[in-house]
C-alpha cells in the first residue's frame, strides 16, 4: 500500500498577481534550484492573498503561506534529514471555506476535479 510519504513531493507555487507582489517568482526559483526528487510548478491563485508567497504541498495537502526562498531551503533541508513532513504548514482544509477549497484543487488538479469533489 502506497502511503503519503511514499508519493513522490509536488510544489505548486502561487503566481497570481498578489503572490507575485510579495516575492513568488523567488520563491518559485528557489524551489527549481533546491529541491529534489520533487515536482516544482508554477500556478494560479491559491486563495490565501495578503499572505504570499503561498505554497500547495501535495500529496500532504499542506499550505504554506509567507514562504520565502529563505524558509523555501529551511523546509527542503528539514525534509531530506528527517525524510518526513516538516509539518510547519497548515492543513489546506483548515484554511479554506468548501468553496474556495474546491476552486484550489480545480486550480491544481483541473476543472474535472470540482464535479468529483462536490459530488
Amino acid at each position: 500500500m502506497t502511503t503519503v510519504i511514499d508519493q513522490p513531493l509536488q510544489f505548486f507555487v502561487c503566481q497570481h498577481l498578489t503572490c507575485k507582489r510579495q516575492g513568488a517568482e523567488a520563491t518559485l526559483l528557489a524551489f527549481q534550484e533546491h529541491a529534489v526528487d520533487a515536482t516544482v510548478m508554477a500556478c494560479g491563485c491559491l486563495a490565501r492573498c495578503g499572505e504570499g508567497p503561498t505554497v500547495l504541498v501535495r500529496p500532504a495537502g499542506e499550505i504554506y503561506t509567507t514562504l520565502t526562498p529563505e524558509r523555501v531551503q529551511k523546509m527542503l533541508r528539514a525534509y531530506q534529514q528527517e525524510q518526513a513532513w516538516p509539518r510547519f504548514g497548515q492543513p489546506l482544509g483548515l484554511l479554506l471555506t468548501p468553496a474556495k477549497f474546491l476552486m484550489v484543487m480545480a486550480v491544481v488538479l483541473g476543472a474535472s476535479a470540482i464535479a468529483f469533489l462536490a459530488w
